[in-house]
């Protein structure tokens, strides 16, 4: 009933108010029951009974992880997830988008994890000539991608500089003598950036080289050394003629050999360049060698002009896989691991990938081991959670 003002009389407001305790007790959720999507939940409701297993947690570094089993015996520790397409290092030590700078390690010094952190692997300072591809560079040191023994798995791993052997970051003539004058229309063999050298002596601005198989010697501009490079083969010539084989080549018509064409065939595809009173300067680059160019001078007739041809040559290699020896702890715990594993080192930074199944051996500081030229280097295996390793 209301009064003329619009207003509630008090016996109407107390009659009301049984009416509204049973609608709040009608509308109240059951236990064990949910709200309709689009519901909110009464200020009075019970929260659900907890669940006996345990809910997800997220993993480090791009991991995923379990719940715990309860009767399904111990927990396993779940791998690491990677997103194998932005994670540079990763595809790197899988061999995907290898640098192409490269470094040659003349002795085998030390290694560390880190540019400016402690040594892992002290070396045996052995001398070696072993090219290696370069990540990065800071200072004196060099980061490396080094395989271990047995195509067992790759490392990322810092060398001293001073521990890497001089090569040509860009191709460079060699003269005769440490003036470096040689004329353009004098022959000369010019080696590419990354053909293999060995440096044995320097003089002023010039070095004087040796091809690392010994077949060339010759004075360089020095400038053109560095520890880091980029390996630029020669392209083989637009051949348009046929040298005898064996044929020396002059450094001037009537003078000095400066190389012999290889005598095995009956002749050698070269270009030629020049012809003078009996005479022909040509240019030749030996196939599966393309870091030595050549031009010189040969008799005419020792060269049959034949007009532009194309050429095809099919290079291969032996390889094989170096056993892995495990000196003193050949019978140590021995560690499976499946392709793609993850190496971390001490700090669980990303140091090493697994190309193959492989079977390591388990260190006493618990630690796994990758055998390398320089020793057995000490990792772990990467986890995911942190908190589980």
């Amino acid at each position: 009933m209301r009064r003329a003002g619009g207003h509630a009389t008090l016996p109407a407001v107390r009659a009301s108010i049984p009416s509204l305790l049973l609608l709040l007790l009608a509308c109240r959720p059951s236990a064990g029951s949910s709200a309709s999507p689009g519901s909110t939940p009464s200020p009075h409701a019970r929260p659900p009974a907890a669940s006996s297993a345990r809910a997800p947690s997220p993993a480090d570094d791009g991991g995923t992880a379990t719940a715990d089993a309860t009767d399904a015996g111990p927990a396993k520790v779940p791998t690491v997830v990677r997103d194998r397409e932005a994670d540079q290092m990763w595809n790197v030590l899988g061999g995907v988008g290898l640098p192409t700078r490269t470094a040659v390690v003349a002795r085998r010094g030390a290694l560390r994890f880190a540019a400016q952190g402690d040594v892992a692997v002290a070396g045996d300072a052995v001398t070696t000539f072993a090219p290696h591809p370069v990540v990065a560079r800071d200072g004196e040191r060099v980061q490396l991608v080094i395989d271990g023994f047995g195509n067992a798995a790759a490392l990322l791993l810092w060398v001293d500089a001073a521990d890497l052997a001089p090569q040509l970051a860009r191709a460079a003539v060699l003269h005769a003598d440490a003036r470096l004058a040689t004329a353009a229309s004098e022959g000369a063999i010019t080696l590419a950036a990354g053909e293999a050298i060995d440096v044995l002596e320097r003089k002023g601005a010039a070095a004087r080289v040796r091809t690392h198989e010994g077949e060339f010697t010759g004075w360089i501009d020095a400038s053109a050394l560095d520890v880091v490079f980029d390996p630029v083969r020669f392209p083989l010539p637009e051949a348009d003629g046929l040298a005898k084989a064996g044929t020396p080549i002059l450094r001037r018509p009537g003078g000095k050999p400066i190389y012999t064409l290889p005598p095995g065939g009956d002749t050698e595809t070269v270009r030629v360049l020049e012809s003078r009173k009996g005479w022909k300067r040509i240019e030749y680059v030996q196939p599966c060698r393309e870091g030595v160019h050549v031009q010189g001078w040969v008799p005419a007739a020792k060269v049959e002009s034949i007009g532009p041809m194309g050429t095809g040559y099919g290079c291969g290699g032996a390889g094989g896989i170096p056993p892995i020896s495990w000196g003193a702890l050949e019978s140590a715990p021995k560690v499976e691991l499946a392709a793609d594993t993850g190496l971390v080192d001490e700090r669980g930074s990303l140091v090493g990938r697994t190309k193959r199944a492989v079977e390591l051996r388990r260190g006493p500081d618990g630690r796994v081991r990758v055998p390398t030229a320089w020793g057995l280097v000490a990792v772990e295996v990467e986890q995911a959670p942190a908190a589980a390793r």
